[in-house]
C-alpha cells in the first residue's frame, strides 16, 4: 500500500477537554495498521495553517471528522466552526478535485449525542455518523468497526482487545511523562508526533494478540 492508502486525516479539536478521546483515537488507527495525519504534526509557524490541512487532505484516503465540539457550551460563545469547515474541505477535494485518488477518499464522521447537529448543519442529513456519547471505549469502537467495513481489514484486533491495550499504553505513558518530569497538566501537551511515535514502538513491543476463536 501507499502512503495515500494509510493515512487517515483527523479534523477534531485541540482543548484539554477533548485529551482523552483524541489520544484513545491515534492509539485506535495505530493498532489497525494505519498512520495518523493531523494538523497539529508539525508546528512551523511559516506554513499558513490552511495550506496544512489542505495538503493532509490530499494526502489522506481515509478522514476522520469529530462534530462532537462544535456546539457552543456557554452563553454568548461562538459555535466552533473549524471542524464543519474542513469537513467540508474533504468533501470538496472527494467531489471536485478530478484527482484518481481523491475519488477514493472516505469519511467516518463522529458525534457525541445522536442528531445533535442537525440544527447547525442540516446539510450532513443521511450521512451515516457514528456517536461515541464522550465514551472513549465507545470511540474504539465506532472506529475499529468503520475501518473493518471501510478499509476491508481482515483479522483485525477486537475493540475489546484494542482497548484494554491502549490502557496499558496510557498507564506506561503517564509513569513515562512522570520520569521526564512533566506536570498532570503538562503530560498530555507533548507533540503529538511524539505521541505516535511512542505509540508505535509500545505497539512494537507490546502487538495484540488475536483472540484464538477468531472468526
Amino acid at each position: 500500500m501507499t502512503d495515500f492508502d494509510l493515512s487517515v486525516f483527523i479534523n477534531c479539536p485541540f482543548d484539554s477537554t477533548y485529551h482523552a478521546l483524541l489520544h484513545t483515537m491515534l492509539f485506535s488507527i495505530v493498532a489497525l495498521g494505519f498512520q495518523p495525519r493531523i494538523a497539529s504534526e508539525k508546528t512551523d509557524s511559516g506554513e499558513i495553517r490552511l495550506d496544512k490541512i489542505v495538503q493532509l487532505i490530499r494526502e489522506s484516503k481515509y478522514s476522520i471528522h469529530d462534530l462532537s465540539k462544535i456546539k457552543s457550551a456557554k452563553k454568548n460563545e461562538y459555535y466552533r466552526l473549524n471542524m464543519p469547515f474542513e469537513l467540508g474541505l474533504d468533501f470538496g477535494c472527494r467531489k471536485y478535485s478530478g484527482n484518481t485518488d481523491a475519488c477514493e477518499k472516505k469519511f467516518l464522521v463522529l458525534g457525541s449525542i445522536k442528531y445533535d447537529y442537525m440544527r447547525a448543519l442540516s446539510d450532513i442529513s443521511g450521512v451515516d455518523i457514528q456517536y461515541h456519547n464522550n465514551d472513549p471505549q465507545a470511540m474504539v469502537k465506532s472506529i475499529r468497526h468503520w475501518f473493518v467495513a471501510n478499509a476491508g481489514l481482515r483479522r483485525s484486533p477486537s475493540p475489546h482487545e484494542i482497548w484494554f491495550k491502549s490502557t496499558d499504553f496510557n498507564a506506561e505513558y503517564v509513569l513515562f511523562a512522570r520520569s521526564k518530569g512533566y506536570s498532570p497538566n503538562e503530560m498530555y501537551e507533548i507533540p503529538i508526533s511524539e505521541l505516535i511515535d511512542m505509540i508505535k514502538k509500545y505497539l512494537a513491543d507490546n502487538p495484540i494478540t488475536l483472540s484464538a476463536n477468531y472468526c
